[in-house]
């Protein structure tokens, strides 16, 4: 009779650890639901964030920026050209070129 008891016993303690287990299979289930919904949602939370972002449409170029870009009532300077020009400002005879091969011979 004790065998037969402890035959029911181990039973019920087996069945009441299969459940056990089984309501912690469930609840890791259940987990891993919501984990994958939560993921799925920031996928698309992402997606939609690279959507909104400004890109240029593939065949387009933009242009190249300029090298030099003048502010405000600025007058752009050049590379062998002063500021202003002073030309106007020198004597005539320093502007004369009629004589200017027979005082600076040709450098070639």
């Amino acid at each position: 009779m004790q065998t037969s008891n402890q035959n029911k016993c181990t039973i019920q303690q087996k069945s009441s650890y299969l459940t056990f287990v089984s309501s912690l299979k469930q609840a890791d289930k259940n987990e891993l639901r919501e984990e994958k919904l939560v993921l799925k949602a920031e996928k698309e939370r992402m997606e939609q964030q690279l959507k909104t972002v400004a890109l240029p449409p593939p065949g387009y170029m933009a242009p190249h920026p300029a090298a030099y870009q003048p502010g405000l009532n600025k007058m752009a300077v050049f590379p062998g050209y002063g500021f202003v020009p002073m030309w106007q400002y020198l004597p005539p005879s320093a502007r004369d070129t009629s004589q200017d091969h027979e005082l600076r011979p040709p450098a070639a």
